[in-house]
């Protein structure tokens, strides 16, 4: 991949990302805030740091000043923020389906709301692929796997990832 395609990856990382800050805070909407003022906000602030973080690890492992190490450790950084994001969603998702199972906010805010967390996860599944394309460019391997469980999903694995990728 040559560095036209390692800067054009991840600008769409970067746009992915901001949409779904943007989609996040437009469709939160204020039934649902209101109905849950505390925990949204909580939600949005987590979810917000999370997609910052993510930004911000993309960014050094795409440095033209980054060492293999430091690369190493921002691609580490960038899977791991998304898979935090993807644990955020899927907590916020199950937070949802407790409080319209127990009657706390009504059922159309409840289908609103998983649907948003179902869209948002649809896009985090995207660029956890495109992070890992990014990491695999841009940082040589002397070895890695992935594994799954139940639960979450990162590369196409459902539930409990683990990462390891071993570089020089």
């Amino acid at each position: 991949m040559n560095d036209g395609d390692v800067g054009a990856l991840a600008q769409e990382i970067h746009t992915d990302l901001d949409a779904i800050r943007r989609h996040y805070d437009r469709q939160f909407d204020p039934p649902a805030r209101e109905a849950m003022a505390d925990d949204a906000e909580r939600w949005r602030r987590n979810v917000h740091r999370a997609i910052e973080h993510a930004h911000h690890s993309v960014e050094r492992l795409t440095s033209a000043q980054g060492n293999d190490t430091e690369r190493s450790n921002a691609g580490r950084d960038a899977a791991l923020a998304i898979c935090a994001l993807g644990a955020q969603l899927a907590s916020i998702a199950a937070q949802v389906s407790l409080a319209q199972a127990g009657g706390q906010i009504p059922s159309t805010v409840g289908s609103a709301l998983t649907g948003l967390i179902n869209n948002i996860q649809a896009v985090v599944r995207g660029i956890s692929a495109q992070i890992l394309q990014l990491i695999m460019s841009l940082v040589t391997p002397v070895g890695w796997s992935i594994a799954g469980g139940l639960g979450t999903n990162l590369f196409g694995l459902q539930g409990n990832i683990q990462l390891e990728i071993q570089f020089h």
